[in-house]
C-alpha cells in the first residue's frame, strides 16, 4: 500500500528537472518506510512505499524487471499472488523478492494486460517499457485505489492523489460545475471518471490506459465488465456456501507481514468480517471504533461492547465539535475534493486511531451495495415482485418488513422506484431550490447520476449501486486511511464474492421482510443476535446535527454565508441558504446535512481554487 506519481514528457523530459520529487513528496503520507525514483528521457516515476508484503529492502520500488525492460509502480495488495507466483515459476519465470509488487510485473510480462484478471485485490499501477516506450496504467475492478490523470501540450502526469499534480501544472485549476451540480444535488461524485477539477480525471475503475510515446497516442481500455461477469456467474443457492466463500475471502485478506486490526462500527458487516477474523487468528485482534456516548446519535457502543470478552482489544475514540472544528482544515486538504457528510470525519479519526497501533484493517465496505444493506433496496425488490406478478409473495414480504421494522416507513421508497428516472430528476431538482436558477440550467443536463435508480430489479439496482455509488465511499476511505499510513482492505469486494452475490436470485438476498437476509443467515453461529437483527443502521456516523448548534460553529457557518466570496459564486441562493441555517439553529428542521455540502464546499473553493 503506497503512493505513485509519474511525469511522462511529449518533449524533452529533462525540462521537468525536480517535479517528480516534488509531486513523490506530497504523497508522504501514504508510505513513510522507503521511498525511490527513475528517470530516463522521456518518463520520471516517483514512489513512496509502505511496507506489508516483503517488509525488506527487496520490495522497493520502482521495481525494475529481470530483463531490465519493464519498470513499475504498483500500489495495492494482490492478496494470491502467492499462488500466481506458484503458476509463474512453473512458467520459468525466477524471484528475488517475497513482495506482491514482482508477481505483478513478472505476470505483466507473461501475459500482457491479461495478467489483471488473474489479480484478487485492489491496486493502481505504471509499467513502463522501455523497448516499445509505451506506459500501461491501469486499476482495479471497483475502484478501490486510486489512480488520477492529466494531461496538455508538454506532459502527460498521473498520480494516486489530486494534490501532487495540482502542485506541478502551471495553469491554475478551475472547478469542474457539473461535478458540483450533482454533488449537491444528489449527494454523488465519482460516478464517472471526471473530478472537481476540470483539467484532472480518474483512470476508470475496471480500466486502464496504454500510453504510446512513439506516436504520442493513448489507447483506453475497459478490461473488466461488471454486468458481463455476473451474467456468466452462478449465485449462491444457500447461506451456507455464502458463508464458505466470505470465510475464504476473509482468510486471504488477513495475509499480511505486519499485524492486522478491524474497523468496527457495531453493524453487521463489521462484526462479520471481525468474527471471521477471530476463527483465524491465534493472537489478540485489535479493534477501531468511534463512540459518543449513550443516547447520542451516532454512539454504538452497546452493540461493540457485545464483543468485549472476546479475544479482542477494543480500541475507542470520540470525536468531538471542537475536534472537527480543529482538523477540518486537514480533512479538506487531505480529500482535496468536496465531500457530503461529516461521517468522514467519524472514518478519518478512526484511522488516525487506528495508526498508533497497527498498518493494516480490515473494513465492511461494499457490503451494502452487493447485498442490499439500504432500506431503499427494499421498493426494488418489491417492484421486482410486482413486475413478475407475484403478488402473494409482495404482500407477504411488506407485511412482513412493517412487523420487523414497527413501521410503514419503508414504504415511501416505493413512489420513487416506480415514476421512473426522469420524474425522479425532476422532483430532486425541486428540493436543491437553495443553487440559483443560473447555476442549475446550465449544469442540469446528465442524467448518468440517476443510473443508480435505473433497474428492474434488484439485481439490475444492486449492478448499478456497485457501478455508480460505490467508488466515491473507497475513495473517501483510502484518503481516510492512507492520511495515517494505514492501509484499509475490504474482504467483502473479492470479485469471485461479489459475482457470486450478485447473480444470486433476490429471493435468497432480501426475505421476511429483512435487508441482507443472506449475511445475516449465514452469520447466525458467529455474530450475535443483537447485531444481526438490528432495525436502525449508523455506520461511522456524527451526531452532525447538534454540532452545528454550537456556538463556535453557528459563528462560522454565519461568517462563510455572509462573506463576499460565498455570495458571488454564483452558486447559492444567499436568502435560502440563510434559512436553511436559521431553521436548523432554531430546530425548525434538520438542514445539517445541506448544510453541511454547502460549507464543505465553500472551504474546498478556498483551498484549492480561489
Amino acid at each position: 500500500m503506497c503512493g505513485l506519481s509519474g511525469i511522462i514528457s511529449k518533449q524533452d523530459g529533462s525540462v521537468f528537472g525536480n517535479k517528480i520529487e516534488v509531486m513523490t513528496n506530497k504523497l508522504n503520507h501514504r508510505g513513510k518506510d522507503d521511498s525511490g525514483y527513475y528517470k530516463d528521457d522521456c518518463i520520471q516515476l516517483g514512489f513512496k512505499r509502505l511496507s506489508i508484503i516483503d517488509l525488506s529492502q527487496a520490495g522497493h520500488q520502482p521495481m525494475i524487471s529481470t530483463d531490465g525492460n519493464y519498470v513499475i509502480v504498483f500500489n495495492g495488495e494482490i492478496y494470491n499472488y502467492i499462488e500466481i507466483r506458484e503458476q509463474l515459476c512453473g512458467l520459468g519465470h525466477n524471484f528475488k523478492t517475497n513482495s506482491d509488487t514482482e508477481v505483478v510485473l513478472n505476470a505483466f510480462l507473461e501475459y500482457g494486460p491479461k495478467s489483471l484478471s488473474l489479480f484478487i485485490g485492489m491496486w493502481a499501477l505504471a509499467i513502463y517499457n522501455k523497448a516499445s516506450r509505451t506506459v500501461f496504467l491501469a486499476r482495479d475492478r471497483y475502484g478501490i485505489k486510486p489512480l488520477y490523470f492529466y494531461s496538455d501540450a508538454s506532459m502527460y502526469c498521473f498520480a494516486s492523489e489530486i494534490p501532487p499534480i495540482l502542485d506541478i501544472i502551471d495553469k491554475k485549476p478551475t472547478p469542474n460545475d457539473s461535478c458540483i451540480y450533482n454533488f449537491l444535488s444528489f449527494n454523488r461524485s465519482d460516478y464517472s471518471e471526471s473530478t472537481f477539477f476540470r483539467e484532472i480525471s480518474s483512470i476508470p475503475k475496471g480500466g486502464a490506459i496504454e500510453i504510446d510515446l512513439r506516436e504520442d497516442r493513448i489507447k483506453h481500455t475497459k478490461w473488466y465488465d461488471l454486468k458481463s461477469e455476473v451474467e456468466n456467474s452462478s449465485g449462491f443457492a444457500n447461506s451456507e456456501e455464502y458463508y464458505e466463500a466470505l470465510r475464504l475471502s476473509n482468510k486471504l485478506h488477513l495475509r499480511s507481514d505486519t499485524p492486522v486490526g478491524v474497523t468496527f462500527s457495531g453493524g453487521l458487516d463489521s462484526s462479520s468480517i471481525l468474527s471471521l477474523a477471530l476463527m483465524e487468528k491465534s493472537e489478540r485482534i485489535k479493534t477501531f471504533s468511534a463512540v459518543y456516548g449513550k443516547g447520542v446519535w451516532g454512539d454504538e457502543s452497546e452493540f461493540i461492547d457485545l464483543y468485549e470478552k472476546q479475544h479482542i482489544t477494543l480500541n475507542k475514540v470520540t470525536p468531538t465539535s471542537e475536534d472537527y472544528f480543529k482538523d477540518y482544515e486537514d480533512l479538506i486538504l487531505t480529500h482535496a475534493e468536496p465531500f457530503a457528510s461529516s461521517s468522514i470525519y467519524a472514518q478519518y479519526k478512526v484511522m488516525e486511531l487506528a495508526s498508533k497501533q497497527v498498518k493494516v484493517v480490515l473494513d465492511g465496505q461494499g457490503a451494502d451495495e452487493c447485498l442490499g444493506g439500504y432500506e431503499y433496496f427494499f421498493a426494488f425488490y418489491w417492484k421486482e415482485l410486482f413486475n413478475k406478478s407475484k403478488y402473494s409473495r409482495l404482500i407477504d414480504e411488506i407485511v412482513k418488513n412493517v412487523l420487523f421494522y414497527h413501521s410503514l416507513r419503508n414504504l415511501k421508497y416505493l413512489g420513487p422506484t416506480f415514476i421512473g428516472v426522469e420524474k425522479l430528476f425532476n422532483y430532486s431538482l425541486r428540493r436543491s431550490d437553495y443553487i440559483t436558477s443560473g447555476f442549475s440550467q446550465k449544469n442540469a443536463e446528465s442524467r448518468e447520476v440517476f443510473q443508480l435508480f435505473s433497474g428492474g430489479t434488484l439485481q439490475q439496482s444492486l449492478i448499478n449501486h456497485v457501478n455508480y455509488k460505490l467508488e466515491h465511499l473507497l475513495k473517501w476511505q483510502d484518503r481516510n486511511s492512507m492520511r495515517f499510513s494505514v492501509e484499509a482492505r475490504v474482504p467483502f469486494l473479492n470479485y469471485g464474492l461479489v459475482e457470486r452475490t450478485l447473480a444470486t436470485t433476490s429471493d435468497i438476498l432480501m426475505r421476511n421482510g429483512r435487508t441482507k437476509s443472506m449475511l445475516s443467515e449465514a452469520m447466525s453461529k458467529i455474530v450475535p443476535d443483537k447485531i444481526r437483527n438490528r432495525k436502525l443502521k449508523i455506520g461511522f456516523a456524527t451526531p452532525q446535527a447538534l454540532w452545528i448548534k454550537e456556538p463556535k460553529w453557528a459563528m462560522q457557518f454565519r461568517s462563510i454565508f455572509d462573506s463576499k466570496a460565498f455570495n458571488e459564486r454564483g452558486i447559492f441562493e444567499k436568502d435560502k441558504v440563510s434559512k436553511l441555517l436559521v431553521d436548523h439553529l432554531s430546530g425548525i428542521r434538520d438542514n445539517s446535512k445541506q448544510l453541511w455540502k454547502i460549507y464543505c464546499l465553500e472551504m474546498w473553493y478556498r483551498k484549492f481554487i480561489d
